[in-house]
């Protein structure tokens, strides 16, 4: 009894279930050419950006997404990061997945590092609960 089922054709249970790593990578090689231009604006001197921009409308960049520094960076650590008045966002570059997004209150600490060619940016984010009188991390 052969699978009636055709190749190509992907069942809703596998689309809504089985997303993950391999579903993101078929996603990424079906859509390396379909690339849409990032929104950005341009940057007055000294390389600020008008902050009235950043209350009505947000930039994007392109970056590589690592969480733990590789060797070595492919394209499939491409992504965007998106940054508004309101919230950080970043996703994958290709299919355009959310991966995390930050609202500005919850940013405790920004670091910028320099390292021969390569610019990383360091995100400390800490979210609190209040428990009494007592905070505590989540």
């Amino acid at each position: 009894v052969e699978n009636p089922i055709k190749p190509g054709i992907v069942s809703p249970f596998k689309r809504v279930f089985l997303k993950g790593e391999k579903g993101r990578d078929k996603k990424a090689q079906e859509k390396v050419t379909e690339r849409r231009p990032l929104h950005t604006v341009l940057v007055s001197l000294p390389d600020r950006v008008e902050p009235d921009i950043l209350l009505n409308d947000y930039i994007e960049k392109e970056v590589k997404r690592a969480h733990q520094l590789p060797g070595q960076l492919s394209p499939e650590h491409d992504a965007v990061i998106s940054l508004s008045a309101y919230n950080i966002k970043l996703v994958w570059r290709d299919g355009e997945d959310l991966i995390l997004r930050v609202p500005i209150h919850d940013i405790a600490a920004v670091s910028y590092i320099r390292d021969d060619s390569a610019h990383l940016v360091v995100l400390k984010t800490g979210r609190f609960r209040v428990s009494g009188a007592k905070k505590k991390p989540c």
